[in-house]
Formats: C-alpha cells, structure tokens, sequence
C-alpha cells in the first residue's frame, strides 16, 4: 500500500512537470531543482529528454550510505561500480572555483557523489515503477532500449548547500560538484520599509504588557526598600543607640564635624564649648597615641570619653558602614540627661570636609540619601524588545503532543523571568490552547496567527525560542539574535548544536524534548518552566546579546548565498 501510494506521488509529480512542457502553452524548461526528498525529479529530467536538473539542500541529511552500499554495488552491476571507482581516481582534488566549473561541464559522476548523496537512486525496488512508467530503464544508468548497464557515465548533477562555510565549514573529501553556497535567507531589503500592521500591533502590545511589569516590579521593589528602610531606622534606633567611633586625636574630632566650636592651639577642642551638640547617640571614643591628652575633662576610670555626634555624620555612618560593632556598657559611658536635652533642641551644625555640603540640614541630609544600584536600574530601564516563539511544521507534523501542556508552561517560565513573548503559529490546535490559558498566564503570551517572515521579525526581538529548523536557525544567526533551541527530529539536532557551547557559542545548551513538548503525566509544569526560565535568562545574557551582533556583523555583512547559488548554477553548464 504504502509504495502504491509513493508511486502515485512520483506519478502526480512527473504529469505536473509534463503538463508545463507539452501542454496548451508549453513552456521551456530550462534546469529542474529539487531538494534530496524529491528525488524523482532525478527520474523525471532525464524522462524530460535530458532537462538539467541542480540538487539543492539547506542543510546537510544527518544520515550516511549504508556501510554495505559499495560492496551491494559491486556486487549487482560490477561494471558501473568499476566505471565509478575509475572516475574517481581520474577525479583531481582541485576545489578552485573555474576548476570546479571544468569538472562540472567535463567530468563525469563519480562514486564520490554516488557516496554523497545519489545512493538511494541505486535502489532496485524503489524507482522501478516510476522508471518504467515514465519510459525509462528501471534502474539509474541503464540503457532506457536494452536495460543495460551504460558504457559511459553522465556528467554529475551538482549539489548546492544553503548554508554558510563560517557555520559549517566545507570538508576538503566532498566531490567538487557539491558546493556551499551560504544561508538562502531573503535580504532584508527586499521587503517593503517597516512591519505589516498585525506583526506591529501585536509587537505593540507585547512591550506595552511588558512595561506594566516592569512598572509592577519597580512598585514592588520601591515598597520592599521603603519597608527595609524602615527597619534599619528601628533597629538603628532600639538596638544600636550606642557606636563606637575611635579617633587617633581630639582634632581630628573637629575636622570630622563631631563636637562644634574652635579648635585651639593644641589642635584640640575650645574648651569655651561646654555643651554638647547634635542629635545622635553614636559615641566617641578618643585616644591617647603619643599625641598629649585630651583637651577636655577626663573621664572616670574605666571609661572613655563620650561625645556626641551630629546626626548628618550619624546617618552617613549608618548607611556607608558595612558593619558597625555596638559598644559595650562595660567601656562607654551613657550620655548624660544634659546632653540628651542639648541633643534634642540644638540645631544642626554644618560638618566639616568637603564631603558632605554644608548648607544640608540634619533632616534634609538625612532625606538625602542615594537610592541603591538596582532601584536607580529599576526607575529608567532599558528598553526591552519581544521575545518571539514559533515552533513552525512541528505541531502539524505531529511532534506536539500536548499543545496545553506545552503553552503553560511556556507562560509559567515566561513569568519567572518576568517577560513576554509574541507567540507566531497557524496550527490551529495551538491557538486553541492559547485562548485556553488562565488569563494571568495569557497575558504574557501575544498570540500572532500565520506565518511572518523571520528576515523582518527577528531585528524586533530580543530572543527567539524554536525547535532549530535551518531556516529559522539561519535568520536568527544572520539578524544577531540569540536563540533558544529546543530539538525535536532529524536535522534540528545537529543545529542546536552547532551553535551551541560546543559550535560557535551563541546559544545556550538545547532544551530537553520532553521540557517542552512531553506529557502532561511525565513532565510536571512547574518543575519543566523552571528549566525552560533558566534556558531563557542565559538566553537573554548581555554578553551573549553582544556576541550574537558581532558574529553576524563580521560574518554575514559581505555574504549572499541566493545570489552565490545563482552563480553556481549558471557556472555548471545550468542556464
């Protein structure tokens, strides 16, 4: 069933192409390109009367030749295998581009080719029937009148790669027919200027949800500081009435604004100064090093002397100070009745030193201070772009088994990290599973239907999260942006690793299958957004941000692989 299906395939196929060339208006053919899962087309521009035909692939098939084809080869047809190994040895290992354009219009296929790529045309069930259908020899390289063996080889059917040499660099044992011609990702300029109005509406409506975070966030952390604030003021006030600030000498007292009035000769304290100002209860401890005695009244034996401090020093002590001991009972004094009454009524004092202005009040001062690192970060952010997920063909290849399973948990990981995302899909089944989110989980999903060109969305987005298709990993390497790959078949692995830590480095490790698209009963939600949230900040890194501009910048800024592809056709003897 399953190969009268193929054929029926192979057949509809052939008609098509047949239809163009001998139907009412028919048209000239002038090369037929298929990519290697249409290998028909092989069989139909020979049946075409020898129409040139260009393989073309945008990736490499992660898969080789059966390590028994050469020896199966030699085995059922000897003489094509001994017309191939020839042509191979004849084959010179010149990878020069007008060389390579001789070999293609000269030399015949070899079995570097057939090795390559041509292999599964030397099936001896598979072609038979369309072959044969189509007025041919069942098998490549037969005699379509004797269904033998050829006495000659053709000339070999060039293979162009729609990848870049900086991603993949070209290995020197590929044939010389197989070029790499770069990413056949449109340039941006061929677009119209802007964005259509759905793409921009919904890019709206992502930063406008996301400033709202933002501005929620800010709220937050403003309250949690006020209230941290407010703590510290208690504690400093219940708990820590009492510092200890150790001088080397009374002058410097003076100079540091911790009692008012003149210093004297001696460089000490006026003694015309009795009382004691300001409207702290942090101490003073003055010492004895060498430098004559304290130029005020010495205080009782096992004491030290105690001075009252401003209140402005007093609030820069308390919040430069990463760590400030209180003083014991047993070595301070407390302050006298005298000078807590002179401590509540006196005025503030101006203090010394440039380092705090001298027309600051102590309350003004002490209302003055800077706000933290992260809350003057907090109150101008940087702007933020979008975060775009498209899971292109996998949901309708099958490969979403649960497109709930898999839209909850993207959103929970999405409000880890606080962000949103534009979610870019035409498969039915999740969108669904969008409009049936809670709403706090579905405000941080932007739904997009239909498909948007990558070349004009990513230079709109932060990130992209994607299953590493060549295509989208391609349109994220040339605009810059990072990625976020989570692999579900066939070539996708191979890009996730590419450019992953053990390529070239722009893209975090993959996701897990099962992260994101498993069971509901196998994958808890929670424990797989906490996972995917993760992948998504070491996504969003600065430096990785960076590295991404820089690669594509450097890289992509002269290369052009349609246009290359182009001119590797007309080179091959192609039109």
């Amino acid at each position: 069933m399953q190969v009268q299906e193929e054929h029926q395939q192979h057949m509809a196929t052939f008609h098509a192409v047949q239809s163009l060339v001998l139907g009412e208006q028919p048209q000239r053919i002038q090369a037929i390109i298929f990519n290697l899962f249409a290998l028909e087309s092989f069989s139909i521009a020979e049946a075409l009367g020898g129409v040139p035909c260009v393989a073309a692939a945008p990736y490499q098939i992660p898969y080789r030749c059966p390590s028994g084809f050469a020896r199966g080869l030699a085995h059922q047809w000897p003489g094509i295998y001994r017309l191939l190994e020839n042509a191979n040895k004849r084959s010179k290992q010149d990878y020069d581009g007008t060389q390579a354009k001789k070999m293609c219009g000269m030399v015949s296929v070899t079995m570097a080719e057939v090795l390559h790529w041509m292999w599964p045309l030397f099936s001896p069930t598979r072609w038979c029937q369309l072959r044969q259908a189509i007025g041919l020899a069942p098998w490549v390289m037969h005699d379509p009148c004797t269904h033998r063996p050829v006495s000659s080889l053709p000339a070999p059917t060039p293979l162009l790669y729609g990848f870049s040499e900086l991603y993949l660099p070209r290995p020197g044992f590929w044939p010389l027919s197989v070029h790499v011609s770069g990413f056949w990702t449109p340039r941006q300029e061929w677009f119209p200027p802007g964005l259509p109005e759905p793409v921009a509406a919904a890019l709206h409506e992502v930063q406008r949800r996301q400033h709202e975070i933002r501005q929620n966030e800010c709220t937050q952390n403003e309250h949690r500081q006020n209230e941290h604030r407010q703590n510290e003021s208690q504690h400093r006030r219940g708990e820590l009435d009492t510092v200890c600030l150790v001088t080397s000498s009374s002058s410097s007292c003076g100079r540091a604004g911790v009692y008012a009035g003149n210093e004297g000769e001696d460089g000490g304290r006026d003694h015309a100064c009795e009382q004691p100002v300001g409207c702290s209860s942090i101490t003073t401890v003055a010492l004895e090093r060498g430098m004559g005695p304290v130029p005020h009244a010495p205080a009782p034996a096992g004491t030290a002397a105690v001075l009252p401090v401003p209140t402005a020093l007093s609030a820069v002590l308390s919040r430069e100070l990463a760590f400030i001991a209180p003083a014991s009972a047993a070595t301070l004094a407390a302050p006298t009745d005298s000078a807590l009454k002179a401590q509540a009524s006196a005025p503030a004092l101006a203090m010394a030193g440039a380092a705090m202005p001298s027309e600051l009040t102590a309350a003004s001062r002490a209302s003055a201070a800077l706000p933290d690192p992260d809350e003057r970060m907090l109150t101008s952010p940087p702007e933020q772009k979008a975060l775009l997920v498209d899971f292109g063909s996998m949901g309708s290849m099958g490969l979403i088994p649960d497109p709930m399973h898999t839209c909850e948990i993207l959103a929970r990981a999405l409000l880890h990290i606080k962000r949103c995302a534009l979610l870019l899909t035409a498969w039915q089944p999740l969108q669904e599973a969008h409009a049936g989110l809670t709403p706090l989980l579905q405000r941080t999903l932007v739904l997009l239907p239909g498909p948007v060109p990558h070349t004009i969305l990513l230079p709109s987005c932060d990130a992209v999260l994607h299953p590493g298709g060549s295509g989208t990993t391609a349109a994220g390497l040339i605009a810059g942006t990072p990625q976020c790959i989570c692999p579900l078949h066939f070539d996708q692995f191979f890009h996730a690793e590419r450019v992953g830590p053990e390529g070239l480095d722009l893209a975090p490790h993959p996701l897990p299958r099962h992260t994101l698209f498993g069971q509901r009963n196998n994958a808890p939600v929670e424990a797989a957004a906490l996972v995917v949230a993760e992948a998504l900040k070491s996504t969003l890194q600065p430096g990785r941000a960076r590295a991404c501009k820089r690669f594509a910048q450097e890289s992509f800024k002269k290369e052009d692989g349609l246009h290359e592809a182009a001119k590797w056709i007309r080179a091959s003897g192609r039109p």
